[in-house]
Protein backbone atom coordinates (compact mmCIF):
# COMPACT_ATOMS: atom_id res chain seq x y z
CA UNK A 1 0.00 0.00 0.00
CA UNK A 2 1.56 3.49 -1.07
CA UNK A 3 0.13 5.85 2.09
CA UNK A 4 1.13 9.28 3.06
CA UNK A 5 1.38 10.35 7.05
CA UNK A 6 -1.51 13.01 7.91
CA UNK A 7 -1.41 14.88 11.61
CA UNK A 8 -4.59 16.82 13.65
CA UNK A 9 -3.42 20.28 14.60
CA UNK A 10 -5.80 19.91 16.93
CA UNK A 11 -5.30 17.14 19.12
CA UNK A 12 -1.94 15.81 17.20
CA UNK A 13 -3.10 12.44 16.74
CA UNK A 14 -1.84 11.13 13.39
CA UNK A 15 -2.76 8.74 10.80
CA UNK A 16 -1.59 6.32 7.78
CA UNK A 17 -4.12 7.65 4.80
CA UNK A 18 -4.11 5.55 1.32
CA UNK A 19 -2.98 7.55 -1.48
CA UNK A 20 -3.24 6.18 -4.80
CA UNK A 21 -3.75 9.88 -6.63
CA UNK A 22 -0.93 11.93 -7.53
CA UNK A 23 -2.57 14.79 -6.79
CA UNK A 24 -1.29 16.53 -3.24
CA UNK A 25 -4.39 18.61 -2.84
CA UNK A 26 -6.35 16.19 -1.34
CA UNK A 27 -7.55 16.16 2.03
CA UNK A 28 -6.74 13.14 4.46
CA UNK A 29 -9.70 13.64 6.14
CA UNK A 30 -11.52 14.62 8.97
CA UNK A 31 -9.91 13.70 12.87
CA UNK A 32 -12.00 11.74 15.40
CA UNK A 33 -12.15 15.29 17.24
CA UNK A 34 -13.97 16.93 14.55
CA UNK A 35 -10.88 19.09 13.24
CA UNK A 36 -9.54 18.88 9.33
CA UNK A 37 -6.33 16.59 9.09
CA UNK A 38 -2.96 18.30 7.72
CA UNK A 39 -0.40 16.34 5.39
CA UNK A 40 2.80 16.23 7.42
CA UNK A 41 4.69 16.63 4.43
CA UNK A 42 5.07 16.01 0.21
CA UNK A 43 6.24 12.37 1.24
CA UNK A 44 4.60 9.00 -0.30
CA UNK A 45 5.51 6.35 2.12
CA UNK A 46 5.33 2.09 1.27
CA UNK A 47 5.87 -0.84 3.70
CA UNK A 48 8.71 -3.09 2.61
CA UNK A 49 8.53 -6.54 4.66
CA UNK A 50 7.64 -4.92 8.19
CA UNK A 51 9.67 -1.62 7.32
CA UNK A 52 8.44 1.27 5.94
CA UNK A 53 10.48 3.25 2.93
CA UNK A 54 9.68 6.59 1.83
CA UNK A 55 9.52 8.77 -1.51
CA UNK A 56 9.43 12.61 -2.73
CA UNK A 57 7.36 11.69 -5.68
CA UNK A 58 4.18 9.52 -5.87
CA UNK A 59 5.50 8.10 -8.78
CA UNK A 60 8.83 6.82 -7.53
CA UNK A 61 6.89 5.17 -4.72
CA UNK A 62 4.41 3.58 -7.42
CA UNK A 63 7.32 1.89 -9.17
CA UNK A 64 8.77 0.81 -6.21
CA UNK A 65 5.59 -0.73 -4.77
CA UNK A 66 4.91 -3.05 -7.59
CA UNK A 67 8.92 -3.88 -7.67
CA UNK A 68 8.43 -4.83 -4.25
CA UNK A 69 5.72 -7.22 -4.89
CA UNK A 70 7.22 -8.79 -7.64
CA UNK A 71 10.16 -9.47 -5.85
CA UNK A 72 8.26 -10.64 -2.38
CA UNK A 73 6.21 -12.91 -4.99
CA UNK A 74 9.37 -14.32 -6.32
CA UNK A 75 11.02 -15.40 -2.85
CA UNK A 76 9.72 -18.57 -1.62
CA UNK A 77 11.70 -18.06 1.30
CA UNK A 78 9.92 -15.08 2.43
CA UNK A 79 6.70 -16.16 1.36
CA UNK A 80 7.41 -19.68 3.21
CA UNK A 81 7.57 -17.31 6.43
CA UNK A 82 3.69 -16.49 6.49
CA UNK A 83 1.94 -17.65 9.09
CA UNK A 84 0.41 -21.04 7.80
CA UNK A 85 -3.88 -20.73 8.12
CA UNK A 86 -6.63 -23.46 7.17
CA UNK A 87 -9.49 -22.27 5.70
CA UNK A 88 -11.51 -23.62 8.82
CA UNK A 89 -9.03 -21.61 11.01
CA UNK A 90 -9.83 -18.35 9.04
CA UNK A 91 -13.42 -19.42 9.19
CA UNK A 92 -13.88 -19.57 12.83
CA UNK A 93 -12.03 -16.56 13.52
CA UNK A 94 -14.05 -14.55 10.53
CA UNK A 95 -17.59 -15.90 12.07
CA UNK A 96 -16.72 -15.03 15.54
CA UNK A 97 -15.60 -11.46 14.74
CA UNK A 98 -19.01 -11.33 12.67
CA UNK A 99 -21.00 -12.46 15.71
CA UNK A 100 -19.66 -10.01 17.38
CA UNK A 101 -20.11 -6.54 14.91
CA UNK A 102 -23.26 -7.96 13.21
CA UNK A 103 -26.69 -9.00 12.91
CA UNK A 104 -27.55 -12.65 13.30
CA UNK A 105 -29.24 -12.05 9.67
CA UNK A 106 -25.87 -11.38 8.89
CA UNK A 107 -23.81 -14.10 10.01
CA UNK A 108 -26.27 -16.44 8.85
CA UNK A 109 -25.65 -14.92 5.06
CA UNK A 110 -22.28 -15.68 5.34
CA UNK A 111 -22.33 -18.99 6.77
CA UNK A 112 -24.18 -20.34 3.85
CA UNK A 113 -21.79 -18.97 1.67
CA UNK A 114 -19.06 -20.01 3.39
CA UNK A 115 -20.24 -23.56 3.75
CA UNK A 116 -20.46 -23.62 -0.41
CA UNK A 117 -16.75 -22.25 -0.43
CA UNK A 118 -15.54 -24.82 1.68
CA UNK A 119 -16.41 -27.68 -0.62
CA UNK A 120 -14.08 -25.38 -3.08
CA UNK A 121 -11.08 -24.25 -1.21
CA UNK A 122 -11.83 -26.21 2.23
CA UNK A 123 -8.88 -28.62 1.37
CA UNK A 124 -6.10 -24.83 0.72
CA UNK A 125 -4.13 -22.91 3.33
CA UNK A 126 -5.16 -19.62 2.87
CA UNK A 127 -2.18 -18.27 1.62
CA UNK A 128 -2.00 -20.50 -1.63
CA UNK A 129 -5.34 -19.78 -2.72
CA UNK A 130 -4.65 -18.22 -6.06
CA UNK A 131 -6.99 -15.87 -8.89
CA UNK A 132 -6.95 -18.83 -11.29
CA UNK A 133 -8.38 -21.16 -8.45
CA UNK A 134 -10.92 -18.04 -7.98
CA UNK A 135 -11.57 -18.44 -11.67
CA UNK A 136 -12.12 -22.02 -11.51
CA UNK A 137 -14.32 -21.83 -8.95
CA UNK A 138 -16.21 -19.00 -10.88
CA UNK A 139 -16.66 -21.70 -14.11
CA UNK A 140 -17.91 -24.75 -12.24
CA UNK A 141 -20.81 -22.43 -10.72
CA UNK A 142 -22.14 -20.84 -13.38
CA UNK A 143 -23.16 -23.90 -14.78
CA UNK A 144 -25.32 -24.59 -11.48
CA UNK A 145 -26.31 -20.88 -10.50
CA UNK A 146 -26.80 -17.60 -11.47
CA UNK A 147 -24.52 -14.66 -11.60
CA UNK A 148 -26.15 -13.26 -8.61
CA UNK A 149 -25.40 -15.84 -6.38
CA UNK A 150 -21.65 -16.03 -7.66
CA UNK A 151 -21.62 -12.41 -7.13
CA UNK A 152 -22.71 -13.21 -3.17
CA UNK A 153 -20.34 -16.34 -3.13
CA UNK A 154 -18.00 -13.83 -4.58
CA UNK A 155 -18.40 -11.13 -1.61
CA UNK A 156 -17.99 -13.36 1.00
CA UNK A 157 -14.52 -14.83 -0.23
CA UNK A 158 -13.54 -11.60 -0.29
CA UNK A 159 -14.10 -10.66 2.95
CA UNK A 160 -12.60 -13.64 4.10
CA UNK A 161 -9.12 -12.98 2.41
CA UNK A 162 -9.04 -8.81 3.71
CA UNK A 163 -9.46 -10.68 7.06
CA UNK A 164 -6.62 -13.00 6.24
CA UNK A 165 -4.02 -10.31 4.79
CA UNK A 166 -4.94 -7.93 7.89
CA UNK A 167 -3.83 -10.49 9.99
CA UNK A 168 -0.53 -11.63 8.17
CA UNK A 169 -1.71 -14.81 6.93
CA UNK A 170 -1.19 -13.79 3.02
CA UNK A 171 0.87 -11.12 1.55
CA UNK A 172 -1.44 -10.00 -1.32
CA UNK A 173 -5.27 -10.90 -1.85
CA UNK A 174 -6.06 -12.74 -5.51
CA UNK A 175 -9.30 -11.19 -4.96
CA UNK A 176 -8.02 -7.94 -5.19
CA UNK A 177 -9.66 -5.77 -8.69
CA UNK A 178 -11.42 -9.14 -9.17
CA UNK A 179 -14.31 -7.99 -11.69
CA UNK A 180 -17.84 -8.94 -10.24
CA UNK A 181 -20.55 -9.92 -12.89
CA UNK A 182 -22.90 -6.88 -13.73
CA UNK A 183 -26.39 -7.52 -12.20
CA UNK A 184 -29.93 -6.42 -13.68
CA UNK A 185 -32.82 -4.91 -12.28
CA UNK A 186 -35.74 -6.92 -11.49
CA UNK A 187 -38.52 -5.63 -13.24
CA UNK A 188 -41.35 -8.15 -13.40
CA UNK A 189 -44.35 -7.92 -11.34
CA UNK A 190 -47.23 -10.61 -10.96
CA UNK A 191 -49.94 -9.76 -13.73
CA UNK A 192 -53.69 -9.78 -12.44
CA UNK A 193 -54.30 -13.70 -13.54
CA UNK A 194 -51.31 -14.29 -11.74
CA UNK A 195 -52.40 -12.85 -8.66
CA UNK A 196 -55.65 -14.32 -8.77
CA UNK A 197 -54.15 -18.20 -9.14
CA UNK A 198 -51.95 -17.49 -6.64
CA UNK A 199 -54.33 -16.45 -4.32
CA UNK A 200 -56.23 -19.22 -5.33
CA UNK A 201 -53.59 -21.90 -4.23
CA UNK A 202 -53.53 -20.47 -1.07
CA UNK A 203 -56.93 -20.55 -0.19
CA UNK A 204 -56.90 -24.27 -1.06
CA UNK A 205 -57.74 -26.73 1.50
CA UNK A 206 -54.46 -28.46 1.21
CA UNK A 207 -52.47 -25.59 1.66
CA UNK A 208 -52.22 -24.66 5.49
CA UNK A 209 -53.99 -21.38 6.77
CA UNK A 210 -51.01 -19.38 8.07
CA UNK A 211 -49.77 -19.53 4.15
CA UNK A 212 -52.99 -17.11 2.75
CA UNK A 213 -51.84 -14.11 5.50
CA UNK A 214 -48.36 -14.25 5.15
CA UNK A 215 -48.67 -13.68 0.94
CA UNK A 216 -51.30 -11.06 1.52
CA UNK A 217 -48.37 -9.53 3.95
CA UNK A 218 -45.43 -9.91 1.94
CA UNK A 219 -47.77 -8.50 -0.79
CA UNK A 220 -49.32 -5.50 0.08
CA UNK A 221 -45.95 -4.38 1.94
CA UNK A 222 -43.26 -5.51 0.20
CA UNK A 223 -40.79 -6.45 3.31
CA UNK A 224 -38.52 -9.22 2.69
CA UNK A 225 -39.46 -12.86 4.17
CA UNK A 226 -37.59 -12.82 7.19
CA UNK A 227 -38.82 -9.86 8.12
CA UNK A 228 -42.60 -11.11 7.49
CA UNK A 229 -42.13 -14.21 9.42
CA UNK A 230 -40.38 -12.20 12.19
CA UNK A 231 -43.13 -9.72 12.51
CA UNK A 232 -45.57 -9.80 16.48
CA UNK A 233 -48.92 -8.55 17.02
CA UNK A 234 -46.89 -5.47 19.12
CA UNK A 235 -45.37 -3.88 15.54
CA UNK A 236 -49.09 -3.94 14.24
CA UNK A 237 -51.57 -0.98 14.64
CA UNK A 238 -54.97 -2.33 13.55
CA UNK A 239 -56.48 1.70 14.67
CA UNK A 240 -54.39 3.14 11.94
CA UNK A 241 -54.01 0.30 10.03
CA UNK A 242 -50.17 0.13 9.69
CA UNK A 243 -47.22 -1.80 10.78
CA UNK A 244 -44.22 -0.65 12.75
CA UNK A 245 -41.64 -3.00 11.98
CA UNK A 246 -38.29 -2.26 13.02
CA UNK A 247 -35.98 -3.46 9.65
CA UNK A 248 -32.30 -4.17 10.51
CA UNK A 249 -30.12 -2.75 7.94
CA UNK A 250 -25.99 -2.37 7.93
CA UNK A 251 -25.90 -2.79 11.23
CA UNK A 252 -28.16 -0.45 12.98
CA UNK A 253 -32.05 -0.74 13.63
CA UNK A 254 -34.47 1.69 11.88
CA UNK A 255 -38.08 1.73 12.62
CA UNK A 256 -39.71 1.71 9.29
CA UNK A 257 -43.52 2.88 9.30
CA UNK A 258 -45.56 0.59 6.93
Amino acid sequence: MIFRVAKCPSCSRRSHVEAPKKRSNISPGICRCGVAMKWMSDSWYIRVRGGTCCYPTFNQAEEEHGAVIKNVAEDKSFLNRIKPVSWDDAEKRLLQELNERNQPRTVTFYEGRLKTLKAAFGKKMINKISREDIDDYVTSRLRLVSETSVNRELTTLRRLLLFAQKRKWLFENPMKDYKMFEEKERERVLTEDEEEKLYTACLDKRAPDHLFPIVITARETMLRKTDVLTLRISEIDFEDGVIRKKVVKQRRGKEEVI
